[in-house]
């Protein structure tokens, strides 16, 4: 979880994609209050019934989480043979 606002946080993340380059996933996943919100409920911001904050405010954070699940389901998908040309088709691979 990153805030990108944060001078301290942008440099770390900056330097982390230097070091580590594309081992790294490359959608962040920026700071919420929904995602606090749910936590505190030991639930997922999928599970909760409907926003805790704001319908904007979990509206742009399922869009970082499923940036972000949708990004490591690729990186796995491209790992499995059987899936190679399903991704090349869909232009991944």
């Amino acid at each position: 979880k990153v805030d990108e606002n944060k001078s301290m946080q942008r440099g770390l993340l900056d330097l982390m994609r230097q070091i580590y380059g594309n081992a790294m996933i490359r959608t962040p996943l920026k700071d919420s209050a929904e995602i606090d919100n749910a936590t505190a409920r030991l639930m997922t911001v999928y599970e909760l019934s409907g926003p805790i904050t704001s319908k904007q405010v979990r509206d742009r954070c399922l869009t970082y989480l499923d940036g972000v699940c949708g990004e490591i389901e690729l990186d796995i998908r491209r790992t499995w043979p059987s899936h190679l040309g399903r991704l090349r088709k869909e232009g991944h691979a």
